[in-house]
């Protein structure tokens, strides 16, 4: 078990095993503290500093994906959202993009 599943009790997929899948799910998500800016997470690995370095679909001022370490979100204080429900990032995508037009 990782920093992130001890942290957040949701089972990380490593980053070997996004080329799998057709549409891998965003197994968490995050948000800052006013809800403006999204995180979710896709998959990751431990690094050797104890960090966790994170795939996620992030909607900032758009939407890309992104790699990014569990230290920089806690550094700014995000928010997990314990009602998530794993879905495809694929599909977030698509929904996130509709709200952007």
């Amino acid at each position: 078990m990782n920093l992130f599943e001890e942290l957040y009790n949701v089972e990380l997929p490593g980053l070997d095993t996004i080329d799998e899948q057709e549409n891998p799910e965003a197994i968490a998500h995050f948000t800052d503290s006013i809800g403006r800016y999204h995180w979710y997470v896709v998959a990751g690995n431990e690094l050797c500093n104890g960090d966790v370095e994170l795939f996620c679909l992030v909607k900032l001022l758009t939407v890309e994906f992104g790699m990014c370490n569990l230290s920089q979100l806690q550094e700014i204080g995000v928010i997990q959202d314990k009602e998530w429900k794993p879905k495809g990032m694929y599909d977030i995508r698509e929904e996130l993009k509709e709200r952007e037009e």
